[in-house]
């Protein structure tokens, strides 16, 4: 875009002289801008290798400068529809991490619904053979924290599915959990269900 000025002096048609710069504008305009970018790229992702837990996006929007950059990630933070992560081994480190990580007033705007649909993290398991020692401790770790209403998070809206190369496995999944918890296993359940198409999950109640 490009404005060049008339007879007048007053701002007319475009102009080849001087062109439009994204952080020439306010910094409100600009965070409608991004925004408004999240309705194209929706998803964040959220990976288990990255230290600091940052959100990550395919937006082209991270590639114009540092500062856009920062910008742009701290609304996706606050406003992208979906953050999609991975989970190998019910091992859910991550996700705490960035939990963890959020101020309080992220959590809240994590937990409640924007202009677009109600926020979303969606968790994707993955499985490698052999299984750690704590394979059903990872679960039921999770599901201690989905209980605890002291913990960040315990209202973000879960959902869940099997990756791809689930199926590969022939062996259905024995899992020994504690689901007493009403919250806890309103969780599980919903684990449950995503697992049917892909491969069987079972548990066996404390209770």
């Amino acid at each position: 875009m490009h404005t060049q000025s008339s007879s007048d002096g007053t701002s007319g048609t475009p102009s080849p002289d001087k062109p439009f710069r994204l952080l020439d504008l306010p910094a409100e305009v600009r965070d409608n801008v991004y925004e408004k970018a999240l309705e194209d790229e929706p998803i964040a992702h959220l990976s288990r290798f990255t230290s600091d837990k940052k959100l990550l996006t395919d937006s082209r929007l991270v590639g114009v400068s540092k500062q856009v950059q920062q910008e742009f990630t701290d609304v996706m933070d606050l406003y992208a529809p979906i953050i999609r992560t991975s989970v190998r081994n019910f091992d859910f480190g991550a996700v705490i991490a960035y939990l963890n990580r959020i101020s309080e007033a992220d959590v809240e705007k994590l937990t409640k619904d924007t202009a677009a649909l109600t926020r979303t993290m969606r968790i994707e398991f993955e499985f490698r053979r052999p299984f750690p020692y704590d394979f059903g401790r990872n679960l039921q770790r999770w599901l201690n924290r989905v209980r605890d209403p002291s913990r960040k998070g315990t209202d973000v809206v879960f959902e869940y599915a099997w990756s791809d190369d689930a199926w590969l496995y022939d062996t259905p999944l024995q899992v020994r959990v504690d689901i007493r918890h009403p919250d806890a296993n309103e969780e599980f359940w919903k684990i449950q269900r995503a697992s049917v198409t892909k491969l069987q999950l079972s548990a066996l109640s404390l209770t």
